[in-house]
């Protein structure tokens, strides 16, 4: 019962704002009492008694109960102003008249001020005349001012006893009005004193109801409004028990005065009337309130089961809701995301409680979002880190909006967690996955690189020497076979680059027309020798430079030549370059190659540019090739804003156009063709070279190639060694021209050498340091030159690659090999040999010797096997022994591991004898 008195009197926030319909019953009230009281005034100034009374045999409103009826008008048009002072001055006024007039009635004073304003009117009898104030009127006058001052309180019991006052007064007035209606003194005269008049009564009645429509949303009056059952029922009851009582008891005093029946008779029938109206009305009421009841079963059991769904959608979908109510400070949440949070069903935690279950880390920016949710009235959508009880760390999507009042004030925050830890653990075994795959493709290519360096370095070097014809062809077959094998490595490591989004590109001022006629040229000797004519057909009025990634629009070029080249067994090959424009009238680059060859079949052109994919399964078995070509253009196409398209006939040829945007490049000073500058043919300055090389072979390897170039090397075996020589060069900055740099090594690896040497100052920070590596990703590189390095040459190196690298850092011509001294490769052959044999003899020792190793001891076995590894895996594949250098590559990487692991010394020997037996 408490609680539904405290639903029925509670004041709304929103009762400052009157519904549309209160206030026009409010100043509808207030004009009828104005306009009857002045009507009143105005006929006892002027002596109408026609406006004084209603009719002749009637009572006259009294002129202070007129007086009285306009201040409340006056003051119930103005409520809306809780603040307004004139209020409680008009209805203190209209209290303290009518109390003085009970005074005066109940004292039986002779005046009152009725008579002093109105002498002649009303006469100065000390007994009581016709005009006089009723008792009854001047109680409903003192109601009528309470009321009125009570109505523009703020809690409930004050709007209580507002409505309450103002409930009898329309008792009392009603009383009054049936009263006259049944010619029932009694109801509108009070004992011998003078009666109620009948205009006053309806005046008051009306400023009455203005005063209860003052608060429609609070009390009695919320129920008549509401519109539920209730106030259905109430609204329909209402007329039925104020107007059938008056319609009886007036049909029973008419049957009475034109004697149809006596007294007696007349008592029954009203009797009679009244209990079967009432029992009509109970029945209609227990009827609507069986439907009604029926229909807020219904309506529960259709919300039981929305409830129901949402939280099985809640449970299924991971998802929980909260609320923060702005103005009481309170949060409800969802059951589904206690369970979430790990907290116990039933429980209603604080906000406060709430951001202390958010990771240290997370929760001030989680309490920021909120705090400026409810200042700014924003929403928010993040994803955070949450502790639960027992110490479970959960990933949580939060999503959040403000919730607000009619005055568009925020009044709640409404938010939604997302468990999204499944989700989110995977998409980090997804970067981890990839990471592994980036770190792999790197691996890879150093350990394929290595020995690729000395298959076609020492082959190179051989073609120099004096060979027999075959001898000279065999070798020219292992460097061919080489150079396509390394291709297809290249191409390898771009496609899984593209597929794990690190291939980056680098866009720089770039001249075109030299580019493809460097393109060309390297062509030219592949299609004379087939018998083809290459021709280019290169736009003069074409931008000298533009802005683009020159080395793989070079790759793309030679990619489309090399196909059209392969495919075309006669007839020509024609690259040509031009400007066009987009759809949206942007300008781009054109570039077509056009080619006489084999051509592709209609229904395989959609699929050929897949991934190991050509156009037909004799093509792979007549021309070779991995499929890998046009696949990695068109992705480099795209990476750098433009696409291919392809147009072809079978048996008559095939059309690649290659389409990027065109940027022209501001003015700058001429490049050449944009390519790392080539210098022209001329004699060679002789340089002094540091080189720092782990692996011995490949120490012979490179000095063999420095020294048939003409420069005079110096080799050192670490970064360590290397800094120590370097710093020679603060005493003589001319001690060497050039550093070449190995990444990985022992001891102290190349990139922390070249740091160090960098901090050396002096001629050690400007000379010339190039990153010898086996990685050809473009982040290891980045970070070669972050690391002070100036060029990246990679493994395996080619003498004129070589060449031109140092003649670049050096600024000397690229030399033409010289004459010099062989690099004997049976020497080194059989230097191999008898190093694998030391090897294993040494691998054999250390695995004896682990068992009985002092603790201090076996680390530093373990380092000398990891070493032993480390060297065979770097040259190994250079003697044609690939099984043993992947061997010794795993030995290098699992004895590494070992070393960390507490139980070393057992763990130890399998990788070490393993590599020993091979060895063996």
């Amino acid at each position: 019962m408490a609680s539904a008195f405290e639903d029925i009197y509670t004041v709304p926030t929103r009762h400052l704002r009157q519904s549309p319909t209160a206030v026009r019953i409010r100043l509808t009230a207030a004009a009828f009492g104005a306009v009857m009281g002045t009507l009143v005034l105005f006929g006892w100034a002027a002596g109408y008694d026609s406006l004084t009374r209603i009719f002749p045999k009637l009572s006259a409103m009294n002129p202070m109960t007129a007086i009285c009826v306009i201040l409340a008008a006056a003051a119930l048009a103005l409520r809306p102003r809780p603040d307004a002072r004139w209020i409680r001055v008009l209805a203190s006024l209209i209290v303290a008249t009518g109390a003085a007039k009970l005074a005066q009635l109940g004292l039986g004073l002779p005046a009152g001020v009725d008579q002093l304003l109105f002498p002649d009117q009303l006469g100065r009898a000390v007994d009581l005349p016709p005009s006089r104030m009723a008792p009854n009127t001047a109680f409903a006058l003192v109601l009528t001012g309470g009321a009125l001052i009570a109505s523009g309180a703020r809690n409930a019991r004050a709007i209580l006893l507002s409505q309450a006052a103002s409930i009898l007064i329309i008792a009392i007035t009603l009383f009054a009005m049936i009263g006259y209606i049944l010619n029932l003194v009694a109801l509108y005269e009070v004992r011998t004193f003078n009666a109620m008049a009948l205009h006053a009564a309806i005046a008051l009645f009306s400023i009455a109801a203005g005063i209860i429509s003052i608060n429609p949303d609070v009390g009695v009056v919320r129920i008549l409004g509401d519109k539920g059952p209730a106030g259905a029922l109430a609204r329909n009851l209402l007329p039925f028990v104020l107007l059938v009582p008056v319609l009886v008891g007036m049909l029973r005093v008419s049957g009475e005065s034109f004697g149809f029946y006596g007294t007696q008779h007349g008592v029954a029938i009203q009797v009679f009337a009244n209990v079967l109206v009432t029992f009509a009305l109970l029945m209609s009421s227990i009827v609507a309130l069986h439907r009604s009841d029926q229909s807020r079963r219904a309506r529960e059991a259709a919300v039981a089961r929305s409830e129901d769904r949402y939280r099985l959608a809640e449970r299924i979908g991971r998802v929980g809701h909260w609320r923060y109510d702005f103005e009481t400070g309170t949060v409800d949440w969802s059951d589904e995301l206690r369970v979430i949070c790990g907290l116990p069903v039933g429980t209603e935690p604080s906000l406060d409680t709430a951001f202390d279950l958010y990771h240290p880390d997370d929760a001030a920016a989680a309490r920021s979002v909120v705090e400026q949710a409810l200042r700014e009235g924003c929403g928010w959508d993040t994803t955070r880190r949450i502790y639960r009880p027992d110490g479970e760390l959960r990933f949580i999507r939060s999503h959040g909006a403000c919730e607000r009042g009619e005055d568009g004030a925020v009044r709640a925050v409404f938010g939604v967690f997302v468990d999204v830890t499944e989700l989110e653990l995977a998409r980090q075994e997804a970067e981890a996955a990839t990471a592994s795959k980036a770190s792999f493709l790197a691996n890879m290519s150093h350990e394929i690189r290595t020995p690729m360096n000395g298959v076609l370095g020492f082959s190179e070097l051989l073609l120099d020497t004096e060979l027999a014809s075959e001898q000279r062809r065999h070798v020219t077959l292992i460097r061919e076979s080489a150079q396509a094998l390394l291709k297809l490595l290249n191409d390898i490591l771009d496609i899984s680059k593209i597929d794990a989004g690190q291939l980056e590109i680098a866009e720089e001022p770039f001249n075109v027309r030299h580019g493809l006629r460097q393109c060309i040229r390297l062509m030219t000797p592949m299609a004379e020798q087939k018998g083809l004519t290459l021709r280019a057909a290169l736009d003069s009025s074409f931008p000298s430079d533009i802005v683009v990634d020159g080395l793989r629009l070079r790759q793309i070029v030679l990619n489309l030549l090399g196909n059209a080249v392969k495919f075309t067994q006669r007839g020509s090959v024609t690259v040509s370059l031009g400007e066009g424009a987009d759809m949206n009238g942007l300008r781009t680059i054109v570039i077509k190659v056009a080619d006489t060859g084999v051509g592709i079949a209609e229904e395989r052109m959609a699929a050929i540019f897949d991934a190991f994919v050509q156009a037909d399964i004799s093509i792979s078995r007549r021309f070779g090739g991995s499929g890998l070509g046009l696949s990695i253009s068109r992705h480099l196409a795209g990476l750098m804003g433009g696409a291919i398209a392809l147009e072809s006939k079978l048996g008559r040829g095939t059309t690649v156009t290659l389409t990027l945007p065109l940027t022209e490049a501001p003015a700058r000073a001429a490049t050449g063709d944009g390519l790392l500058p080539l210098a022209p043919d001329g004699p060679v300055r002789s340089g002094s070279i540091l080189l720092v090389e782990d692996i011995d072979i490949n120490q012979e390897l490179v000095t063999g190639m420095l020294g048939r170039l003409g420069h005079r090397v110096e080799v050192v075996s670490n970064g360590e060694e290397a800094l120590h020589r370097a710093a020679r060069l603060t005493d003589d900055p001319d001690a060497w021209d050039l550093i070449l740099m190995d990444v990985q090594m022992p001891v102290m690896d190349g990139l922390t050498a070249t740091r160090a040497i960098r901090a050396l100052g002096g001629r050690a920070r400007t000379i010339p340091i190039v990153a010898l590596t086996a990685s050809a990703f473009a982040a290891e590189i980045q970070e070669c030159r972050d690391a002070g390095m100036d060029d990246h040459l990679a493994k395996p190196i080619a003498i004129l690659d070589l060449a031109a690298a140092v003649a670049r850092w050096l600024a000397t011509p690229t030399p033409v090999p010289a004459p010099a001294e062989d690099v004997a490769m049976s020497s080194l052959a059989q230097r191999f040999a008898d190093r694998c044999r030391e090897s294993a003899h040494r691998l054999a020792t250390i695995t004896a010797a682990l068992p009985e190793a002092a603790a201090d001891e076996v680390d530093a076995l373990l380092a000398e096997a990891q070493a032993i590894a480390h060297i065979l895996a770097g040259s190994a594949g250079m003697f044609g022994a690939d099984a043993l250098g992947s061997l010794a590559s795993a030995s290098e990487e699992e004895i590494k591991a070992v070393r960390e692991r507490a139980d070393a010394r057992a763990a130890a020997p399998r990788p070490i004898e393993a590599l020993a037996a091979a060895l063996g």
